[in-house]
């Protein structure tokens, strides 16, 4: 990494020695553990909270629920997960390692599939506690913190897990739909109805579908063929030569 090389951020080297399997567990599991506590911060923090709300106004949650997320809220658990990694002097193949289960994981975990993993669910997170976590129920709002295992929630007394699964999702007030204004948002409340009254943002805010629509549309001709291929008849001097 340039920066490393630079600035010699990972010059303990701590860790660097351990088989690349022991490396993985271990930032797995100590991310996962301090995560959990940040995670819960954020839903009982005010400040935070504003960063992380983007990331529960999803109405539908599936395998691509986890992407939604304040781009602030991104940098934050991007520094807060890759940093010891550089700073306790990692093998640099961790970081792509990481990322990568991270990314299957949070796919995993928001995943709208019918999941029934038994007692594993006492150790291990899926989206049977997940998507709980995402429930809009306030009574399930202070739940299901833990990323990749449960066992945290389990053992401090956040776990949550009916026999069943959550009727709806999202936020239980209103919330922009536009990706924009949901970074506004944290900063600003704004009423994204109030301001689809103005003839430009109204245009603004349809643009997007419209050229998604025309994409669509092209797409669809592009992909349709003609039923009986067109055959190309012989010119006429090129028919009597033939004859």
């Amino acid at each position: 990494m340039s920066v490393d090389n630079h600035y010699h951020l990972s010059s303990l080297k701590l860790v660097y020695n351990w088989p690349i399997v022991l490396q993985v567990l271990f930032f797995l599991i100590t991310h996962d553990f301090y995560i959990y506590w940040f995670h819960r911060w954020q839903h009982h923090s005010k400040l935070l909270w504003r960063t992380h709300e983007a990331h529960h106004s999803n109405q539908e949650v599936d395998w691509l629920a986890g992407t939604r997320s304040h781009s602030i809220e991104i940098l934050i658990n991007q520094t807060i997960e890759f940093a010891p990694i550089i700073l306790l002097g990692a093998n640099p193949i961790i970081v792509p390692i990481k990322a990568l289960i991270d990314a299957v994981w949070g796919m995993y975990i928001h995943s709208n599939i019918n999941v029934k993993s038994g007692k594993l669910q006492y150790i291990i997170n899926g989206p049977e506690m997940h998507q709980w976590h995402h429930a809009d129920q306030r009574e399930v709002f202070y739940s299901n913190y833990g990323t990749k295992f449960a066992i945290w929630d389990w053992l401090f007394g956040t776990a949550y897990l009916p026999n069943k699964k959550p009727l709806r999702f999202g936020l239980y007030y209103k919330y922009p739909k536009d990706y924009f204004l949901q970074h506004i948002f944290a900063f600003k409340k704004v009423d994204e109805d109030k301001l689809l009254e103005n003839k430009t943002f109204r245009a603004y805010y349809e643009l997007r579908p419209r050229i998604m629509k025309f994409l669509r549309l092209v797409k669809k001709e592009d992909a349709v063929e003609p039923e009986h291929p067109v055959v190309k008849q012989p010119s006429p001097s090129l028919a009597e030569d033939l004859n």
